[in-house]
């Protein structure tokens, strides 16, 4: 994932009047700048979690053992998965670099088989050079209320040796396309679930909440696989303030966001996990 703010609040301030100086102070402080942050290492678990489910797919690792998927080398060995990117940086589909390896215990068969489990960690793995350590464990709960549900426990994410941190736990809740395993261009599923993001260096944390009554909704379909959902946070630093992050529904796949912090609220893109 990209830094999402960043460039973001600066063309947004640009083109901000005078009169709104409220507007600028809030941009121009910790909370925005670690708002980015946040969404940048949440987008490093989801994107995990869906290359995951995506060579668990692959019809050539299914029947071999072995595939090439989208730069790296994924193989499938007495229920252990790797995702081995190599030693030298990779330029993946979303556009980030990549190197190390991503591996998980668990049977191939995680994805179709109610109560399987699968425990995921990294071993030298970066992202834009950065060294990412990701640690997470998953089981499939089957079918609640019609829907396939997968839920994520013990989420334990550092970013560059502590720079940020995140923990938590996520459910995945399909909403349409499980049917069809080989087929991921019709699957949406839905993302809720809690995250407790620290920047020690700026001694600030976030609680966060995806939103129970609009949960992020993610798509195969679309370029920046989330289309809608909001997540509630609690920016602790020198003071608490409350923030909203919301992926614009309306607007489909185009995407935008808003940023809401103190009542303040900016219109930004949103270049997707």
């Amino acid at each position: 994932m990209k830094k999402i703010l960043a460039v973001a609040v600066i063309a947004g301030l640009l083109s901000t009047s005078c009169e709104d100086e409220d507007l600028i102070n809030l941009f121009n402080n910790d909370s925005g700048e670690v708002a980015s942050a946040y969404l940048e290492v949440e987008g490093i678990f989801i994107n995990a979690y869906s290359r995951l489910e995506t060579v668990m797919r692959n019809p050539t690792l299914i029947s071999t053992g072995v595939a090439t998927i989208d730069g790296a080398n994924v193989r499938f060995m007495n229920d252990t998965l790797s995702i081995d990117f190599g030693e030298v940086n990779v330029l993946v589909a979303d556009g980030s670099q990549r190197r190390g390896k991503i591996t998980a215990y668990t049977p191939l068969t995680f994805l179709s088989n109610t109560n399987a489990q699968m425990t995921v960690e990294t071993t030298n793995f970066f992202v834009n050079d950065r060294k990412v350590d990701l640690f997470f464990q998953a089981v499939n709960k089957g079918s609640i209320g019609a829907s396939q549900v997968f839920d994520v426990d013990t989420i334990d994410l550092d970013v560059a040796t502590g720079d940020y941190m995140l923990r938590g736990s996520k459910r995945f809740t399909w909403a349409s396309g499980f049917a069809s395993l080989s087929d991921q261009t019709d699957d949406t599923y839905r993302i809720s679930g809690r995250s407790m993001f620290d920047s020690p260096s700026d001694t600030l944390s976030i609680n966060a909440q995806f939103s129970l009554t609009d949960p992020l909704l993610y798509s195969y379909a679309c370029q920046y696989e989330v289309e809608s959902g909001t997540i509630d946070m609690q920016i602790i630093q020198e003071a608490t303030t409350q923030a909203t992050i919301d992926l614009i529904a309306d607007d489909g796949c185009n995407n935008l966001m808003r940023f809401t912090n103190n009542g303040l609220t900016l219109t930004l893109p949103f270049v997707g996990f």
